[in-house]
């Protein structure tokens, strides 16, 4: 079995995702460009917004009554 979050484990990851890649339908390579794009935009977003919020949270806990 191959450890998670090792190069390996990722390669196989990668590996399952580029077959969808078709020289029949260009497309689908097209929206795996595009979805990896979003997607990473998408966490980024996320964690973006997470760091507001915890800058929020040690502000009031660092407010004075």
């Amino acid at each position: 079995m191959i450890e998670y979050g090792t190069k390996e484990h990722y390669v196989e990851m990668f590996s399952d995702i580029i077959a969808d890649a078709s020289y029949e339908a260009p497309e689908y390579g097209d929206n795996l460009v595009e979805a990896f794009k979003t997607a990473l935009s998408l966490w980024r977003k996320y964690h973006a917004e997470q760091v507001l919020e915890h800058d929020r949270l040690l502000k009031k806990l660092n407010d004075k009554d």
